[in-house]
């Protein structure tokens, strides 16, 4: 088979790298499922105000999961270490049941949902964190790029599964059951060289293994002062910032709602479209990430991303007729191809490729603590966006708040293209290489 550094790609690599990014189904499922609940009718009955929620109130529930992964991101940075990946990614699941029991138990307090809400982002955080380091660390150098992709795809089927259970309750019943129902170790070394041995199809006294045993406890400000690690480290932060300034949670926290706006019969319907255009794309998204690297794959993605919202904006503000949208169908048909085809290139290239780069970027030393702080980074955007600005931007601006994320993906292009070494086909100890050697990003390409 294919080999990089002495590494091959084993069965048991790829087996057990798509059993564990399973996790990815915890994420998309919880941030898939709220959208629809604000149009139904129950969830309506009990914990809006009189059937309709105030922004603040909506802002309030869907913002409290990226409150909790705010402070899960960098908890889990610390515990990584303590009690190895693979509880912390058990860990994570059970948190993630803690807050479930918490929302599906609510009854007419929709604080206690949000609370709900709250515990869960402390798990999903936990996950995306846990088990992309896990990840990053025993899958072979020539399809690690692929597999911690495919924790995207997991994500993104997830959220389309969430919108189906979403539609088919909604449509099914008429009592609470329209919204339950959706909700419904450290010191064992030779058992890890021996796992990571199996993965990566190596000698157990392979070089690369010694390497990333070699791994002193970091503090908080070597992730800063390390060498050349203040680059990096604020470039891992600008990723997953641009992840949430692409605009995607617009659609997915509110496209329920925004496609009801634009006269569209069944906005439930265009929500499951959209989804399921997000699955589709994650495939040659996997392509993407093996074929053309990371480089070319995140600025041909953010050039895409901002003539889509562009286009989306100036149609939906200027031709929308927003007193009535059924004056405008064809309008509201062509804001969801142009939505459908932003989808198609964040699912692509700025989905999966973002979390690759962030567990690439640093030797194993740094890896925990740095993939804290740039998830922490990714769920405090997530939260401005989809909690404290979206609600009531749009009240003023309407359609037009889609230039806001045109202008961020033309900027984020212009950043990966000057600032971005690639990764693709190098060892994490090669990628420091060229940090610590200040190899040039333009002709940085493999």
């Amino acid at each position: 088979m294919e080999k990089a550094n002495g590494q091959r790609i084993t069965l048991k690599a790829c087996f057990l790298g798509m059993v564990v990014i399973i996790g990815g189904f915890m994420f998309g499922y919880v941030s898939g499922q709220i959208s629809g609940y604000f149009n139904m009718s129950d969830y309506a009955d009990q914990f809006s105000s009189n059937g309709t929620f105030s922004s603040s109130r909506q802002g309030a529930i869907i913002g409290l999961l990226s409150v909790g992964c705010l402070f899960g991101a960098p908890i889990i940075g610390q515990v990584v270490n303590w009690i190895g990946r693979r509880m912390s990614i058990c860990l994570s699941a059970f948190w993630s049941c803690v807050g479930i029991i918490i929302e599906i138990s609510s009854q007419h307090a929709w604080y206690q949902f949000a609370i709900g809400r709250f515990v869960t982002g402390l798990s999903i955080s936990a996950s995306s964190v846990s088990v992309s380091m896990y990840e990053s660390e025993s899958a072979p150098v020539v399809i690690r790029g692929m597999l911690i992709s495919c924790y995207q795809f997991f994500v993104t089927l997830c959220i389309w599964v969430s919108n189906m259970v979403n539609w088919g309750t909604h449509k099914s019943y008429h009592n609470s059951a329209q919204w339950r129902v959706t909700n419904g170790l450290v010191g064992r070394e030779e058992e890890a060289r021996e796992i990571i041995v199996g993965y990566a199809g190596v000698d157990i006294h392979h070089p690369s293994l010694e390497e990333e045993n070699s791994v002193a406890d970091v503090k908080w400000h070597e992730i800063f002062t390390g060498p050349r690690m203040m680059y990096r480290t604020n470039l891992s932060m600008v990723l997953m910032a641009g992840q949430q300034l692409t605009g995607i949670n617009y659609y997915f926290y509110y496209g329920t709602t925004v496609f009801q706006s634009t006269g569209l019969t069944d906005s439930y319907v265009t929500q499951i479209i959209l989804r399921a255009v997000n699955i589709i794309s994650t495939f040659p998204g996997l392509w993407v990430a093996h074929n053309w690297g990371r480089r070319t794959g995140l600025t041909v993605g953010a050039v895409w991303m901002m003539v889509c919202f562009s286009i989306y904006a100036f149609v939906g503000q200027l031709k929308l007729d927003l007193d009535d949208p059924s004056k405008t169908s064809g309008v509201g048909k062509v804001l969801t191809g142009f939505a459908c085809l932003d989808m198609f290139a964040f699912a692509a290239t700025w989905g999966p490729l973002a979390w690759t780069l962030i567990v690439e970027l640093y030797l194993t030393r740094y890896r925990g603590s740095c993939m804290a702080i740039a998830s922490t980074t990714n769920w405090l955007w997530n939260f401005l966006i989809g909690s404290c600005n979206t609600p009531y931007i749009t009240r003023e601006i309407d359609f037009y708040y889609g230039l806001v994320f045109a202008a961020a993906c033309g900027c984020l292009a212009l950043i990966v293209f000057f600032c971005l070494i690639e990764t693709k086909g190098r060892s994490l100890e090669e990628i420091d290489t060229t940090h610590l050697q200040h190899v040039n990003p333009i002709t940085s390409q493999v």
